[in-house]
């Protein structure tokens, strides 16, 4: 079976895929969505997991590792059968210790990942902490950067950037908020700064919408956003898409925890999309962004 596991972690590198650990359900609209706060990954899926071009880090505690025998390593620890067989066993063994080896190297994490639960028994599942899973890049850095606050004029702007290169899969620079002042009404905006690229074109990209999206532990919520609150141009080397959020999408941003946004695009390389976990001091920096416009 780990085979069979670490061929899918293959093609799931192969196809430039991002991985994370969670349980798929069907939202509100009849979608299958996926909570990426729930499920487990343990054993061969672990190993799969690790093809990921991005591994989710808020994953780090739903994966476990255990070692990988043959059936005859018990038969040699509990009956002590002959050298023979014996050698055997340890042949398996370590051909399968080589397998891992260079597949887990080939994924870009450490091989030392294995030192860390090969002193286990074989019945038992290890659990790294986000610090050694950072460190031996088994899950890799969050997408987006902590929010911050920078002046833009007379008013503020609150910004998250992209962390890491960007992948097809991810190809938005940076999210920033910020609002206007439009008859004596305060309205909220969303901006995605992402690179141009010679097939990029605004009006393609905002032609169906966008959602704007939050977790519980048991849901996901969507809050749908028209066309006609969306607006793009080039400037320099970004293509801008403005977001007019509503009071329904300030809301989300400023109270929701695990909140995303993605522009309902057919690319083929996959949605425009952020996605973070936003804590208070965050949502502070945020709903400041809101209340002092232009």
């Amino acid at each position: 079976m780990l085979g069979h596991y670490i061929f899918l972690g293959g093609a799931i590198r192969a196809l430039g895929l991002k991985t994370e650990v969670g349980r798929s359900v069907k939202d509100h609209y009849g979608a299958t969505v996926l909570l990426n706060n729930e499920g487990r990954c343990d054993s061969a899926c672990a190993y799969a997991f690790l093809g990921g071009i991005e591994r989710d880090s808020n994953s780090i505690d739903r994966l476990g590792f255990h070692r990988f025998y043959n059936p005859i390593d018990f038969i040699d620890m509990k009956l002590d059968y002959a050298g023979l067989v014996r050698s055997m066993a340890m042949e398996d063994t370590q051909k399968i210790s080589a397998l891992l080896v260079m597949y887990i190297v080939e994924m870009g994490v450490d091989a030392r990942m294995l030192s860390y639960f090969q002193s286990h028994g074989f019945d038992s599942v290890y659990t790294f902490d986000l610090n050694d899973g950072l460190n031996l890049r088994i899950v890799t850095n969050q997408r987006f950067g902590s929010w911050y606050l920078e002046p833009y004029g007379k008013s503020i702007v609150a910004a998250s950037k992209k962390v890491g290169s960007s992948s097809p899969y991810d190809q938005v620079y940076q999210v920033t908020t910020y609002c206007r002042s439009k008859s004596g009404k305060r309205i909220p905006y969303i901006l995605l700064s992402v690179p141009l690229q010679d097939y990029s074109q605004p009006d393609d990209v905002i032609k169906e919408g966008a959602s704007l999206y939050y977790e519980t532990s048991t849901e996901r919520f969507v809050v749908p956003i028209a066309a006609s609150q969306i607006r793009g141009w080039k400037d320099k080397s970004f293509m801008q898409i403005e977001i007019e959020l509503g009071k329904g999408g300030e809301e989300v941003l400023t109270q929701e925890d695990k909140v995303g946004l993605a522009l309902n695009t057919g690319r083929a390389q996959g949605l425009y999309f952020y996605d973070g976990q936003i804590s208070k001091k965050e949502k502070e920096m945020i709903k400041a962004s809101f209340l002092h416009c232009n």
